[in-house]
C-alpha cells in the first residue's frame, strides 16, 4: 500500500515536472519582432498551432510611420522629370490617394537614383517607376486607413513651360516622332 502511494506521488511529481517543462517551452516560443510596426497579415489566427519550417514567414509587419510611393511615369514624360531634377532642390510631388481624394499630400524627389533604370511594360506603354518617401507628418491624418497597394494620382513639378506648350505637348511630341 505504501509502495502504491509512493508510486502515485512520484507519478504526480513527474506529471507536474512535465507540465512545468511544457509551460517553459511555450514561454520560450514567444516571438518578438525585430522592428516596431503593425501586423498586416490577414487572418493571422488561422496560422495558430501550425508547425513551421525554418525560414517560413509567419506574418508581415509594416512600419506605418514610413511609407513609400511608387510613381509610374510614362516613358514619354520621364525626360521632363529628369530635367526637373537637374536643379539642386529636386522636384516637389503632390499626390492624392483614391481612398482619400479630399486629402492633398506632398512628397519630394531628391535624386535621379530614385528613378528606375529600366522601364516596365504596362498596358498603356512603358513606364519608369520613381520611389518617393512619403513623410509621416503628411500622412498622419489618414495613416489609420492606409493600406499597401493604394492607388492614386500624382503631379510632379518639373521644368516650367508656357501653358500652350503644356496643353499641346502630346500633339507636338506626336508630330516630332512621326515626322522625324
Amino acid at each position: 500500500m505504501k509502495t502504491e502511494i509512493l508510486l502515485s506521488k512520484l507519478e504526480q511529481q513527474r506529471l507536474r515536472n512535465q507540465i512545468d517543462l511544457v509551460t517553459l517551452q511555450i514561454e520560450k516560443c514567444r516571438l518578438v519582432s525585430p522592428i516596431d510596426g503593425t501586423i498586416v497579415t490577414p487572418q493571422l489566427q488561422l496560422k495558430e498551432g501550425l508547425t513551421l519550417k525554418m525560414g517560413d514567414p509567419i506574418c508581415e509587419i509594416y512600419d506605418l510611420s514610413q511609407w513609400q510611393l511608387i510613381l509610374d511615369v510614362p516613358q514619354e514624360e520621364i525626360g521632363w522629370v529628369q530635367r526637373g531634377l537637374a536643379g539642386e532642390e529636386g522636384a516637389e510631388v503632390e499626390f492624392y490617394l483614391a481612398a482619400y481624394p479630399e486629402q492633398k499630400l506632398k512628397a519630394h524627389i531628391d535624386t535621379l537614383s530614385q528613378i528606375s533604370e529600366m522601364p516596365q511594360i504596362k498596358e498603356k506603354g512603358n513606364v519608369y517607376q520613381i520611389r518617393v518617401e512619403a513623410p509621416g507628418e503628411e500622412l498622419r491624418p489618414i495613416v489609420d486607413g492606409l493600406r499597401s497597394g493604394n492607388i492614386g494620382r500624382a503631379k510632379i513639378a518639373t521644368v516650367e513651360r508656357p501653358l500652350g506648350y503644356v496643353l499641346l505637348r502630346k500633339v507636338i511630341r506626336f508630330f516630332r516622332i512621326t515626322f522625324f
